[in-house]
């Protein structure tokens, strides 16, 4: 009997720690059809060109997350095509865009990430 208080009192503890730190850093889906998302994608894919030569459009949405803490911060996947480019030519590039917001909605600072290219 004295073992399963000592094992609970060792348990319970870490049982709070382990999900008070999964929700402290929990990511949750948003929807990709939001336009707050959308606009910050094609922001991204914007500043993204300035740093290059070839000619990129927006493909598509991939998916996106958003953390809410003192600020809103949201992780956006999405596709970028090389212009003119032919099916099959290897021309397809994975951006991620890291945004962070005020509690106002105010954009703070944008990141734009190549994550692969194929």
């Amino acid at each position: 009997m004295k073992y399963t208080i000592v094992i609970l009192l060792l348990f319970i503890p870490f049982n709070i720690y382990i999900h008070g730190a999964a929700r402290f850093d929990a990511w949750e889906e948003v929807s990709i059809e939001d336009d707050k998302i959308k606009n910050y994608a094609l922001k991204g894919l914007e500043e993204y060109k300035k740093t290059i030569t070839e000619p990129l459009e927006f493909r598509r949405l991939i998916d996106a997350q958003k953390k809410v803490a003192a600020d809103v911060r949201y992780r956006i996947n999405f596709l970028g095509r090389v212009k003119g480019c032919p099916l099959g030519g290897g021309c397809t590039r994975r951006f991620r865009v890291k945004v962070i917001e005020n509690s106002n909605g105010d954009l703070l600072s944008m990141e734009i990430i190549l994550k692969a290219s194929s």
